[in-house]
């Protein structure tokens, strides 16, 4: 589950859905006992990052079908 396109390094610690402007970013890196690392942190933060840029965009378009039908 990579719904943010994280790169291949972050995506095998955490694992990420987007669904109706919700994020869930899941621990997953059982190997550690989803261990707080320093690469499960820069996970985290591309995650927010890619999230961002997802839900601005997803916002402008819900915004825009919304002007089209007034």
């Amino acid at each position: 589950m990579n719904e943010l396109n994280l790169n291949s390094r972050a995506a095998q610690y955490i694992q990420t859905s987007l669904n109706g402007g919700v994020l869930t970013i899941m621990m997953h890196h059982p190997k550690k006992l989803n261990g707080w690392t320093d690469a499960m942190i820069d996970a985290f933060k591309e995650a927010f990052i890619n999230s961002h840029s997802r839900l601005m965009t997803s916002f402008r378009d819900n915004l825009i079908n919304k002007i089209n039908i007034m």
